[in-house]
């Protein structure tokens, strides 16, 4: 009975859940844990870099209350997905200012004051939502076994991954270590699209035009849906201007020109009709 219960606990949903969390907090601790080590090696005080740590730490403060008050207000999941897009873009960001750091250069205190509190802030807000949502997720009435497997799961995940960066660091460098715990903060975000797809139809219709431009397919194509299979909003047409005739038929409608050049789709429910 004791293992069909914890079984029960842990639907598909809360294993989702506990893989994006437990990325997050490798993400987290890999770079509380790092991050000083590396400002110290390319000249930093102790003082600058315990205020730059603690400023990033104490962002946690204002993200935790307001993720708990945006909780009761609007989509959790929604906030997950948002805050680690957030971190992400936020964190190449900051990992390009590092290789330039690496080379010798310096950069203000208040422009890395910016980027560690608004990455810190990214991190904590999904704390509380994250709890929540996982109460909210349980199946069976095994609260309690479903909220302890995320936590469980934030503390899992870091003791796996973190020895795994600190060996890369040793090997090639703070650059490469930290390229670790960018692509995971990248995954994260991913797996959150997917396993949150009603949180921003429009924001994910976006992430979906944007796929069609990165590949240049060999033959002609003509592009027949670019679905949201996640939204129920009507749709509408718009015209291609690469290619002439081409059209692709888009629900919601978007608030921008659509007028990337048509490119084979990678995924996300894009039907496709290739012609010689």
């Amino acid at each position: 009975k004791g293992e069909k219960g914890i079984a029960e606990a842990i639907s598909f949903p809360i294993f989702l859940l506990i893989l994006i969390l437990g990325i997050r907090g490798t993400v987290f601790q890999g770079i509380i844990s790092f991050l000083p080590s590396f400002f110290i090696t390319t000249g930093s005080s102790m003082n600058i870099t315990g205020i730059l740590t603690g400023i990033m730490l104490a962002s946690g403060l204002l993200a935790q209350l307001l993720g708990g008050i945006l909780g009761d207000k609007v989509s959790k999941g929604k906030i997950i997905f948002l805050s680690l897009l957030g971190l992400s873009i936020l964190f190449f960001i900051f990992y390009l200012l590092m290789i330039q750091i690496a080379k010798g250069y310096t950069l203000g205190f208040g422009f890395l004051t910016f980027f560690l509190f608004t990455m810190g802030f990214c991190i904590f807000v999904t704390f509380p939502v994250g709890l929540a949502l996982s109460a909210e997720l349980s199946q069976g009435g095994k609260i309690g076994t479903s909220v302890g497997a995320v936590m469980g799961g934030g503390l899992v995940f870091p003791s796996v991954f973190l020895p795994v960066t600190g060996h890369l660091i040793d090997k090639f460098g703070f650059i490469q270590g930290f390229s670790l715990l960018l692509a995971l903060s990248f995954v994260a975000t991913l797996i959150s699209y997917l396993a949150f797809p009603n949180t921003s139809p429009t924001l994910c219709l976006h992430l979906q035009l944007l796929l069609l431009s990165f590949f240049h397919p060999p033959y002609p194509i003509t592009v027949l849906n670019v679905l949201n299979p996640f939204s129920s909003i009507a749709s509408a047409t718009f015209s291609w201007s690469s290619f002439p005739g081409v059209k692709a038929y888009i629900k919601p409608p978007l608030p921008v020109p659509v007028n990337f050049a048509a490119r084979a789709p990678l995924f996300f429910a894009v039907s496709i009709n290739c012609s010689n």
